[in-house]
């Protein structure tokens, strides 16, 4: 594995990272087939763009890569609902479990949320606020089995730059065909454009695929600040790296293979367990990693998958920009991002600020779609 350069002096400000978007290049619904979406090729060495269709992507891989999936599976976590005191509509988007019958939710507006308020949510049930968890996100008590009710009642979790309400088409358009644990409250966008008949020409080639989770969280929402990067930080995120994965990742690192990551979620997962990895020196070993659970666990014996990623579980705040010196991601598919996200920083720290910034340009000049439902990247 490469070494980790992250120099915390490096005097980046969010300003650094601004491009202008019209709305209307902001796609508020995706194209179908999925992988009839246009993908860029952004070429890293040779600093060159080429413009194909998503279609494509096989070929640009070869027979012992690897492509790593994030297979979390978005939650219908937004309801509408009513105070029960005085019949104000609010909005509530869902974004964790904290217990049972116990869950984190943004409330919108938040502002005269007090002890003791009762929300009746379309569809009957209640959620009772308990505390201020932070900003505008509260701590709810809310009747089980949730996950069966927002199913039943809840809208998917588009973002509010699509300036549309959620309808039964987003259903299936704002989740992955490999889509497997629910707990997340965006989707996984990069992986978007993949179809079945996708990996059915992948495994022809005989690309390994890889499935990692992590759950998508209310951090998504939440901008970074103005001014400096350095000594900001992102909201924990809840993941899990099996040691099937591992030793996916490890064959294909071992016989000189590529590791392709598909989107900035499946990336920071991989980053984070090479961080791990590395301070698992002994089996059984156990790190904790800050977050809202009980830190991180290395899963399985560290013979099984040495000398590469061992499997484990925890919380995710590991926060990329550049400059960034990748350990595992050889190659990333992605999406074209909101100015000055975190999502937009790690892209940057992978291809360099300067030819993100001009691929951007170039996707304006020549009509790209951008943001969630928009079109997709492949940096190579």
């Amino acid at each position: 594995m490469h070494g980790r350069s992250h120099d915390p002096n490096a005097g980046l400000t969010l300003e650094d990272f601004h491009y202008d978007l019209p709305q209307s290049f902001i796609a508020k619904r995706p194209v179908a087939p999925r992988d009839s979406s246009r993908l860029m090729v952004l070429d890293r060495a040779a600093r060159s763009i080429e413009h194909l269709a998503f279609s494509s992507i096989p070929s640009f891989l070869d027979e012992g890569d690897c492509v790593v999936l994030n297979d979390t599976k978005v939650m219908p976590c937004r309801l509408q609902a009513a105070r029960q005191d005085t019949g104000g509509r609010v909005e509530l988007l869902f974004v964790r479990r904290r217990g049972e019958g116990l869950w984190e939710a943004l409330v919108k507006p938040g502002r005269r949320m007090k002890q003791g308020a009762r929300l009746v949510m379309n569809g009957g049930g209640i959620a009772a606020f308990i505390e201020r968890v932070q900003g505008s996100t509260f701590l709810f008590r809310v009747k089980e089995p949730f996950e069966g009710y927002m199913e039943s009642w809840g809208e998917m979790p588009i973002p509010p730059y699509m300036k549309r309400r959620a309808d039964v088409e987003d259903r299936d358009d704002y989740q992955t065909v490999y889509a497997r644990t629910a707990g997340s409250c965006a989707a996984p966008t990069a992986g978007l454009h993949f179809t079945r008949e996708t990996f059915q020409k992948l495994e022809a080639k005989g690309v390994e695929i890889a499935k990692v989770l992590l759950h998508v969280g209310p951090g998504t929402f939440r901008p970074l600040k103005p001014g400096p990067i350095a000594g900001q930080t992102l909201d924990p995120e809840y993941f899990e790296v099996t040691t099937d994965a591992c030793q996916a990742i490890n064959r294909t690192r071992g016989r000189g293979g590529r590791v392709f990551a598909v989107g900035t979620t499946t990336a920071r997962t991989l980053e984070t367990l090479a961080d791990l990895s590395v301070a698992n020196s002994t089996e059984g070993a156990r790190v904790n990693l800050p977050g809202p659970g009980e830190g991180c666990e290395m899963t399985t014996r560290a013979a099984e998958t040495a000398p590469g990623l061992v499997p484990a579980k925890g919380w995710a705040e590991k926060f990329i920009y550049p400059p960034y010196d990748f350990r595992v991601v050889d190659a990333l598919i992605t999406n074209f991002h909101l100015p000055g996200s975190s999502v937009m920083l790690l892209t940057c720290a992978f291809a360099g600020r300067e030819l993100i910034l001009s691929a951007y340009e170039e996707a304006k000049r020549t009509g790209y779609r951008f943001y969630s439902y928009g079109d997709s990247m492949l940096i190579v």
